[in-house]
């Protein structure tokens, strides 16, 4: 019997094999979403894993994107986008308990158009959606398979970054730069609009434009420009004073939540806590990263490499002067290509991505979770082998 299975098993195909598995997958992962309790919102592993099937199946009462439906709502209806989210809440029919306006861009408003008007638990469930939808595809984008982008798609719902994810924004993030660097080559007009639309979140992903402008790829500058400018068309449209409130509400806001004892920027935590040397060392170790690895960038070759693009798109995440759990979520696709990669760098990319896991497993705030993956994630860029700074592809798809 059993040889007849393993005959049968043989014939099916490796790719056969793998579609199986994701198929398999995402049977257990449809019982889960259908049978799992809801979660009780306390800071445990089992209690956020549980948040994801209270999301998708659209049991969540809320989400902190309600903070981007109310400023996509109130440019509809003419009010002040970043009025105090406490007071302004209420005209969605929730709750929010801190007294503070957002502080994301206007922009991100844009990228919720889509669900911003429907009922609010149905909204949350159609971005969680959406979101995991926007994973898959990027590990695609990243030239892994389609059974490994779904497998690796859904095992992402167990890792803390990405499952936080699911009612934020940096699901956008990340897939938005997997597009620009799928077409980095081919298209960069279409990848220099992939990366706004990236940027529309944060404004930092607009720093991999650099690798653009190093290798003169003008048309993608060109894409980023056009793409920005018809956003911002569209929200002067609808608000002409919708920039200057943004400015006047990062400059009063921003600051409160940049030296709060819960924002977990990693270059924040090492000033909060060691002061100038703290921040010194921080900033020290990268620029070593960035010097150490020039060739990987800086010369121009005509050729965007995959260590280049992985390289800023670490900075991006590290230079957030305000970050939380969910914001080192766009570097899952790279963690798991460290992860295919030659040792050491192979086992620190596999300590980067249990670091958060473990981190919430002992109860640790976000700055935990995001000092338990840069760590591991940083060291691995002293170790990288030549080969990574040439001209082409280096195969990192997992077929």
């Amino acid at each position: 019997m059993l040889s007849v299975v393993q005959r049968k098993w043989s014939a099916v195909g490796g790719t056969g094999r793998r579609w199986l598995l994701a198929g398999l997958l995402c049977a257990a992962f449809g019982a889960f979403i259908v049978s799992a309790p809801s979660n009780q919102g306390v800071w445990t592993y089992g209690d956020v894993v549980l948040s994801v099937a209270t999301a998708l199946r659209g049991d969540a009462p809320m989400a902190e994107l309600a903070q981007d439906i109310y400023g996509f709502r109130a440019l509809g209806w003419g009010l002040n986008p970043y009025a105090n989210l406490h007071t302004a809440m209420p005209l969605l029919g929730v709750e929010w308990a801190d007294e503070v306006p957002t502080t994301h861009p206007p922009t991100a408003f844009l990228l919720v158009a889509p669900i911003a008007w429907l009922p609010l638990r149905l909204a949350f469930a159609a971005w969680a959606w959406l979101m995991l939808a926007a994973i898959i595809v990027a590990l695609r984008a990243y030239e892994f398979s389609w059974p490994a982008a779904v497998a690796l798609g859904l095992l992402a719902l167990l890792w803390p970054p990405t499952i936080t994810a699911l009612g934020n924004l940096p699901g956008v993030w990340m897939v938005g730069l997997a597009l620009a660097y799928q077409q980095r080559q081919r298209h960069p007009f279409l990848a220099g609009a992939w990366v706004a639309v990236a940027s529309f979140t944060k404004l930092l992903p607009a720093g991999l434009l650099v690798l653009f402008v190093v290798q003169r790829k003008w048309s993608a500058v060109a894409g980023f420009g056009l793409t920005w400018a018809v956003a911002l068309a569209g929200l002067l449209a609808l608000a002409p004073e919708v920039l200057t409130q943004y400015l006047a509400t990062y400059q009063s806001a921003a600051v409160g939540w940049i030296v709060w004892f819960g924002n977990a920027s990693p270059l924040v935590f090492l000033y909060r806590n060691f002061g100038l040397g703290g921040l010194g060392v921080g900033l020290y170790g990268l620029l070593a990263i960035v010097a150490l690895n020039w060739r990987s960038w800086l010369k121009p070759t005509g050729n965007i490499t995959p260590e280049a693009w992985r390289l800023f798109s670490l900075l991006a995440v590290v230079l957030l002067p305000i970050a939380w759990a969910y914001s080192i979520a766009p570097l899952y696709p790279d963690l798991l290509r460290l992860a295919r990669e030659w040792s050491p760098r192979r086992v620190l990319g596999w300590l980067a991505l249990a670091g958060p896991v473990v981190a919430l497993g002992l109860g640790w705030p976000s700055i935990g979770l995001v000092l338990l993956l840069l760590l591991p994630y940083g060291l691995s860029w002293f170790f990288v082998g030549p080969a990574a700074h040439g001209v082409g592809s280096t195969k990192t798809a997992m077929s």
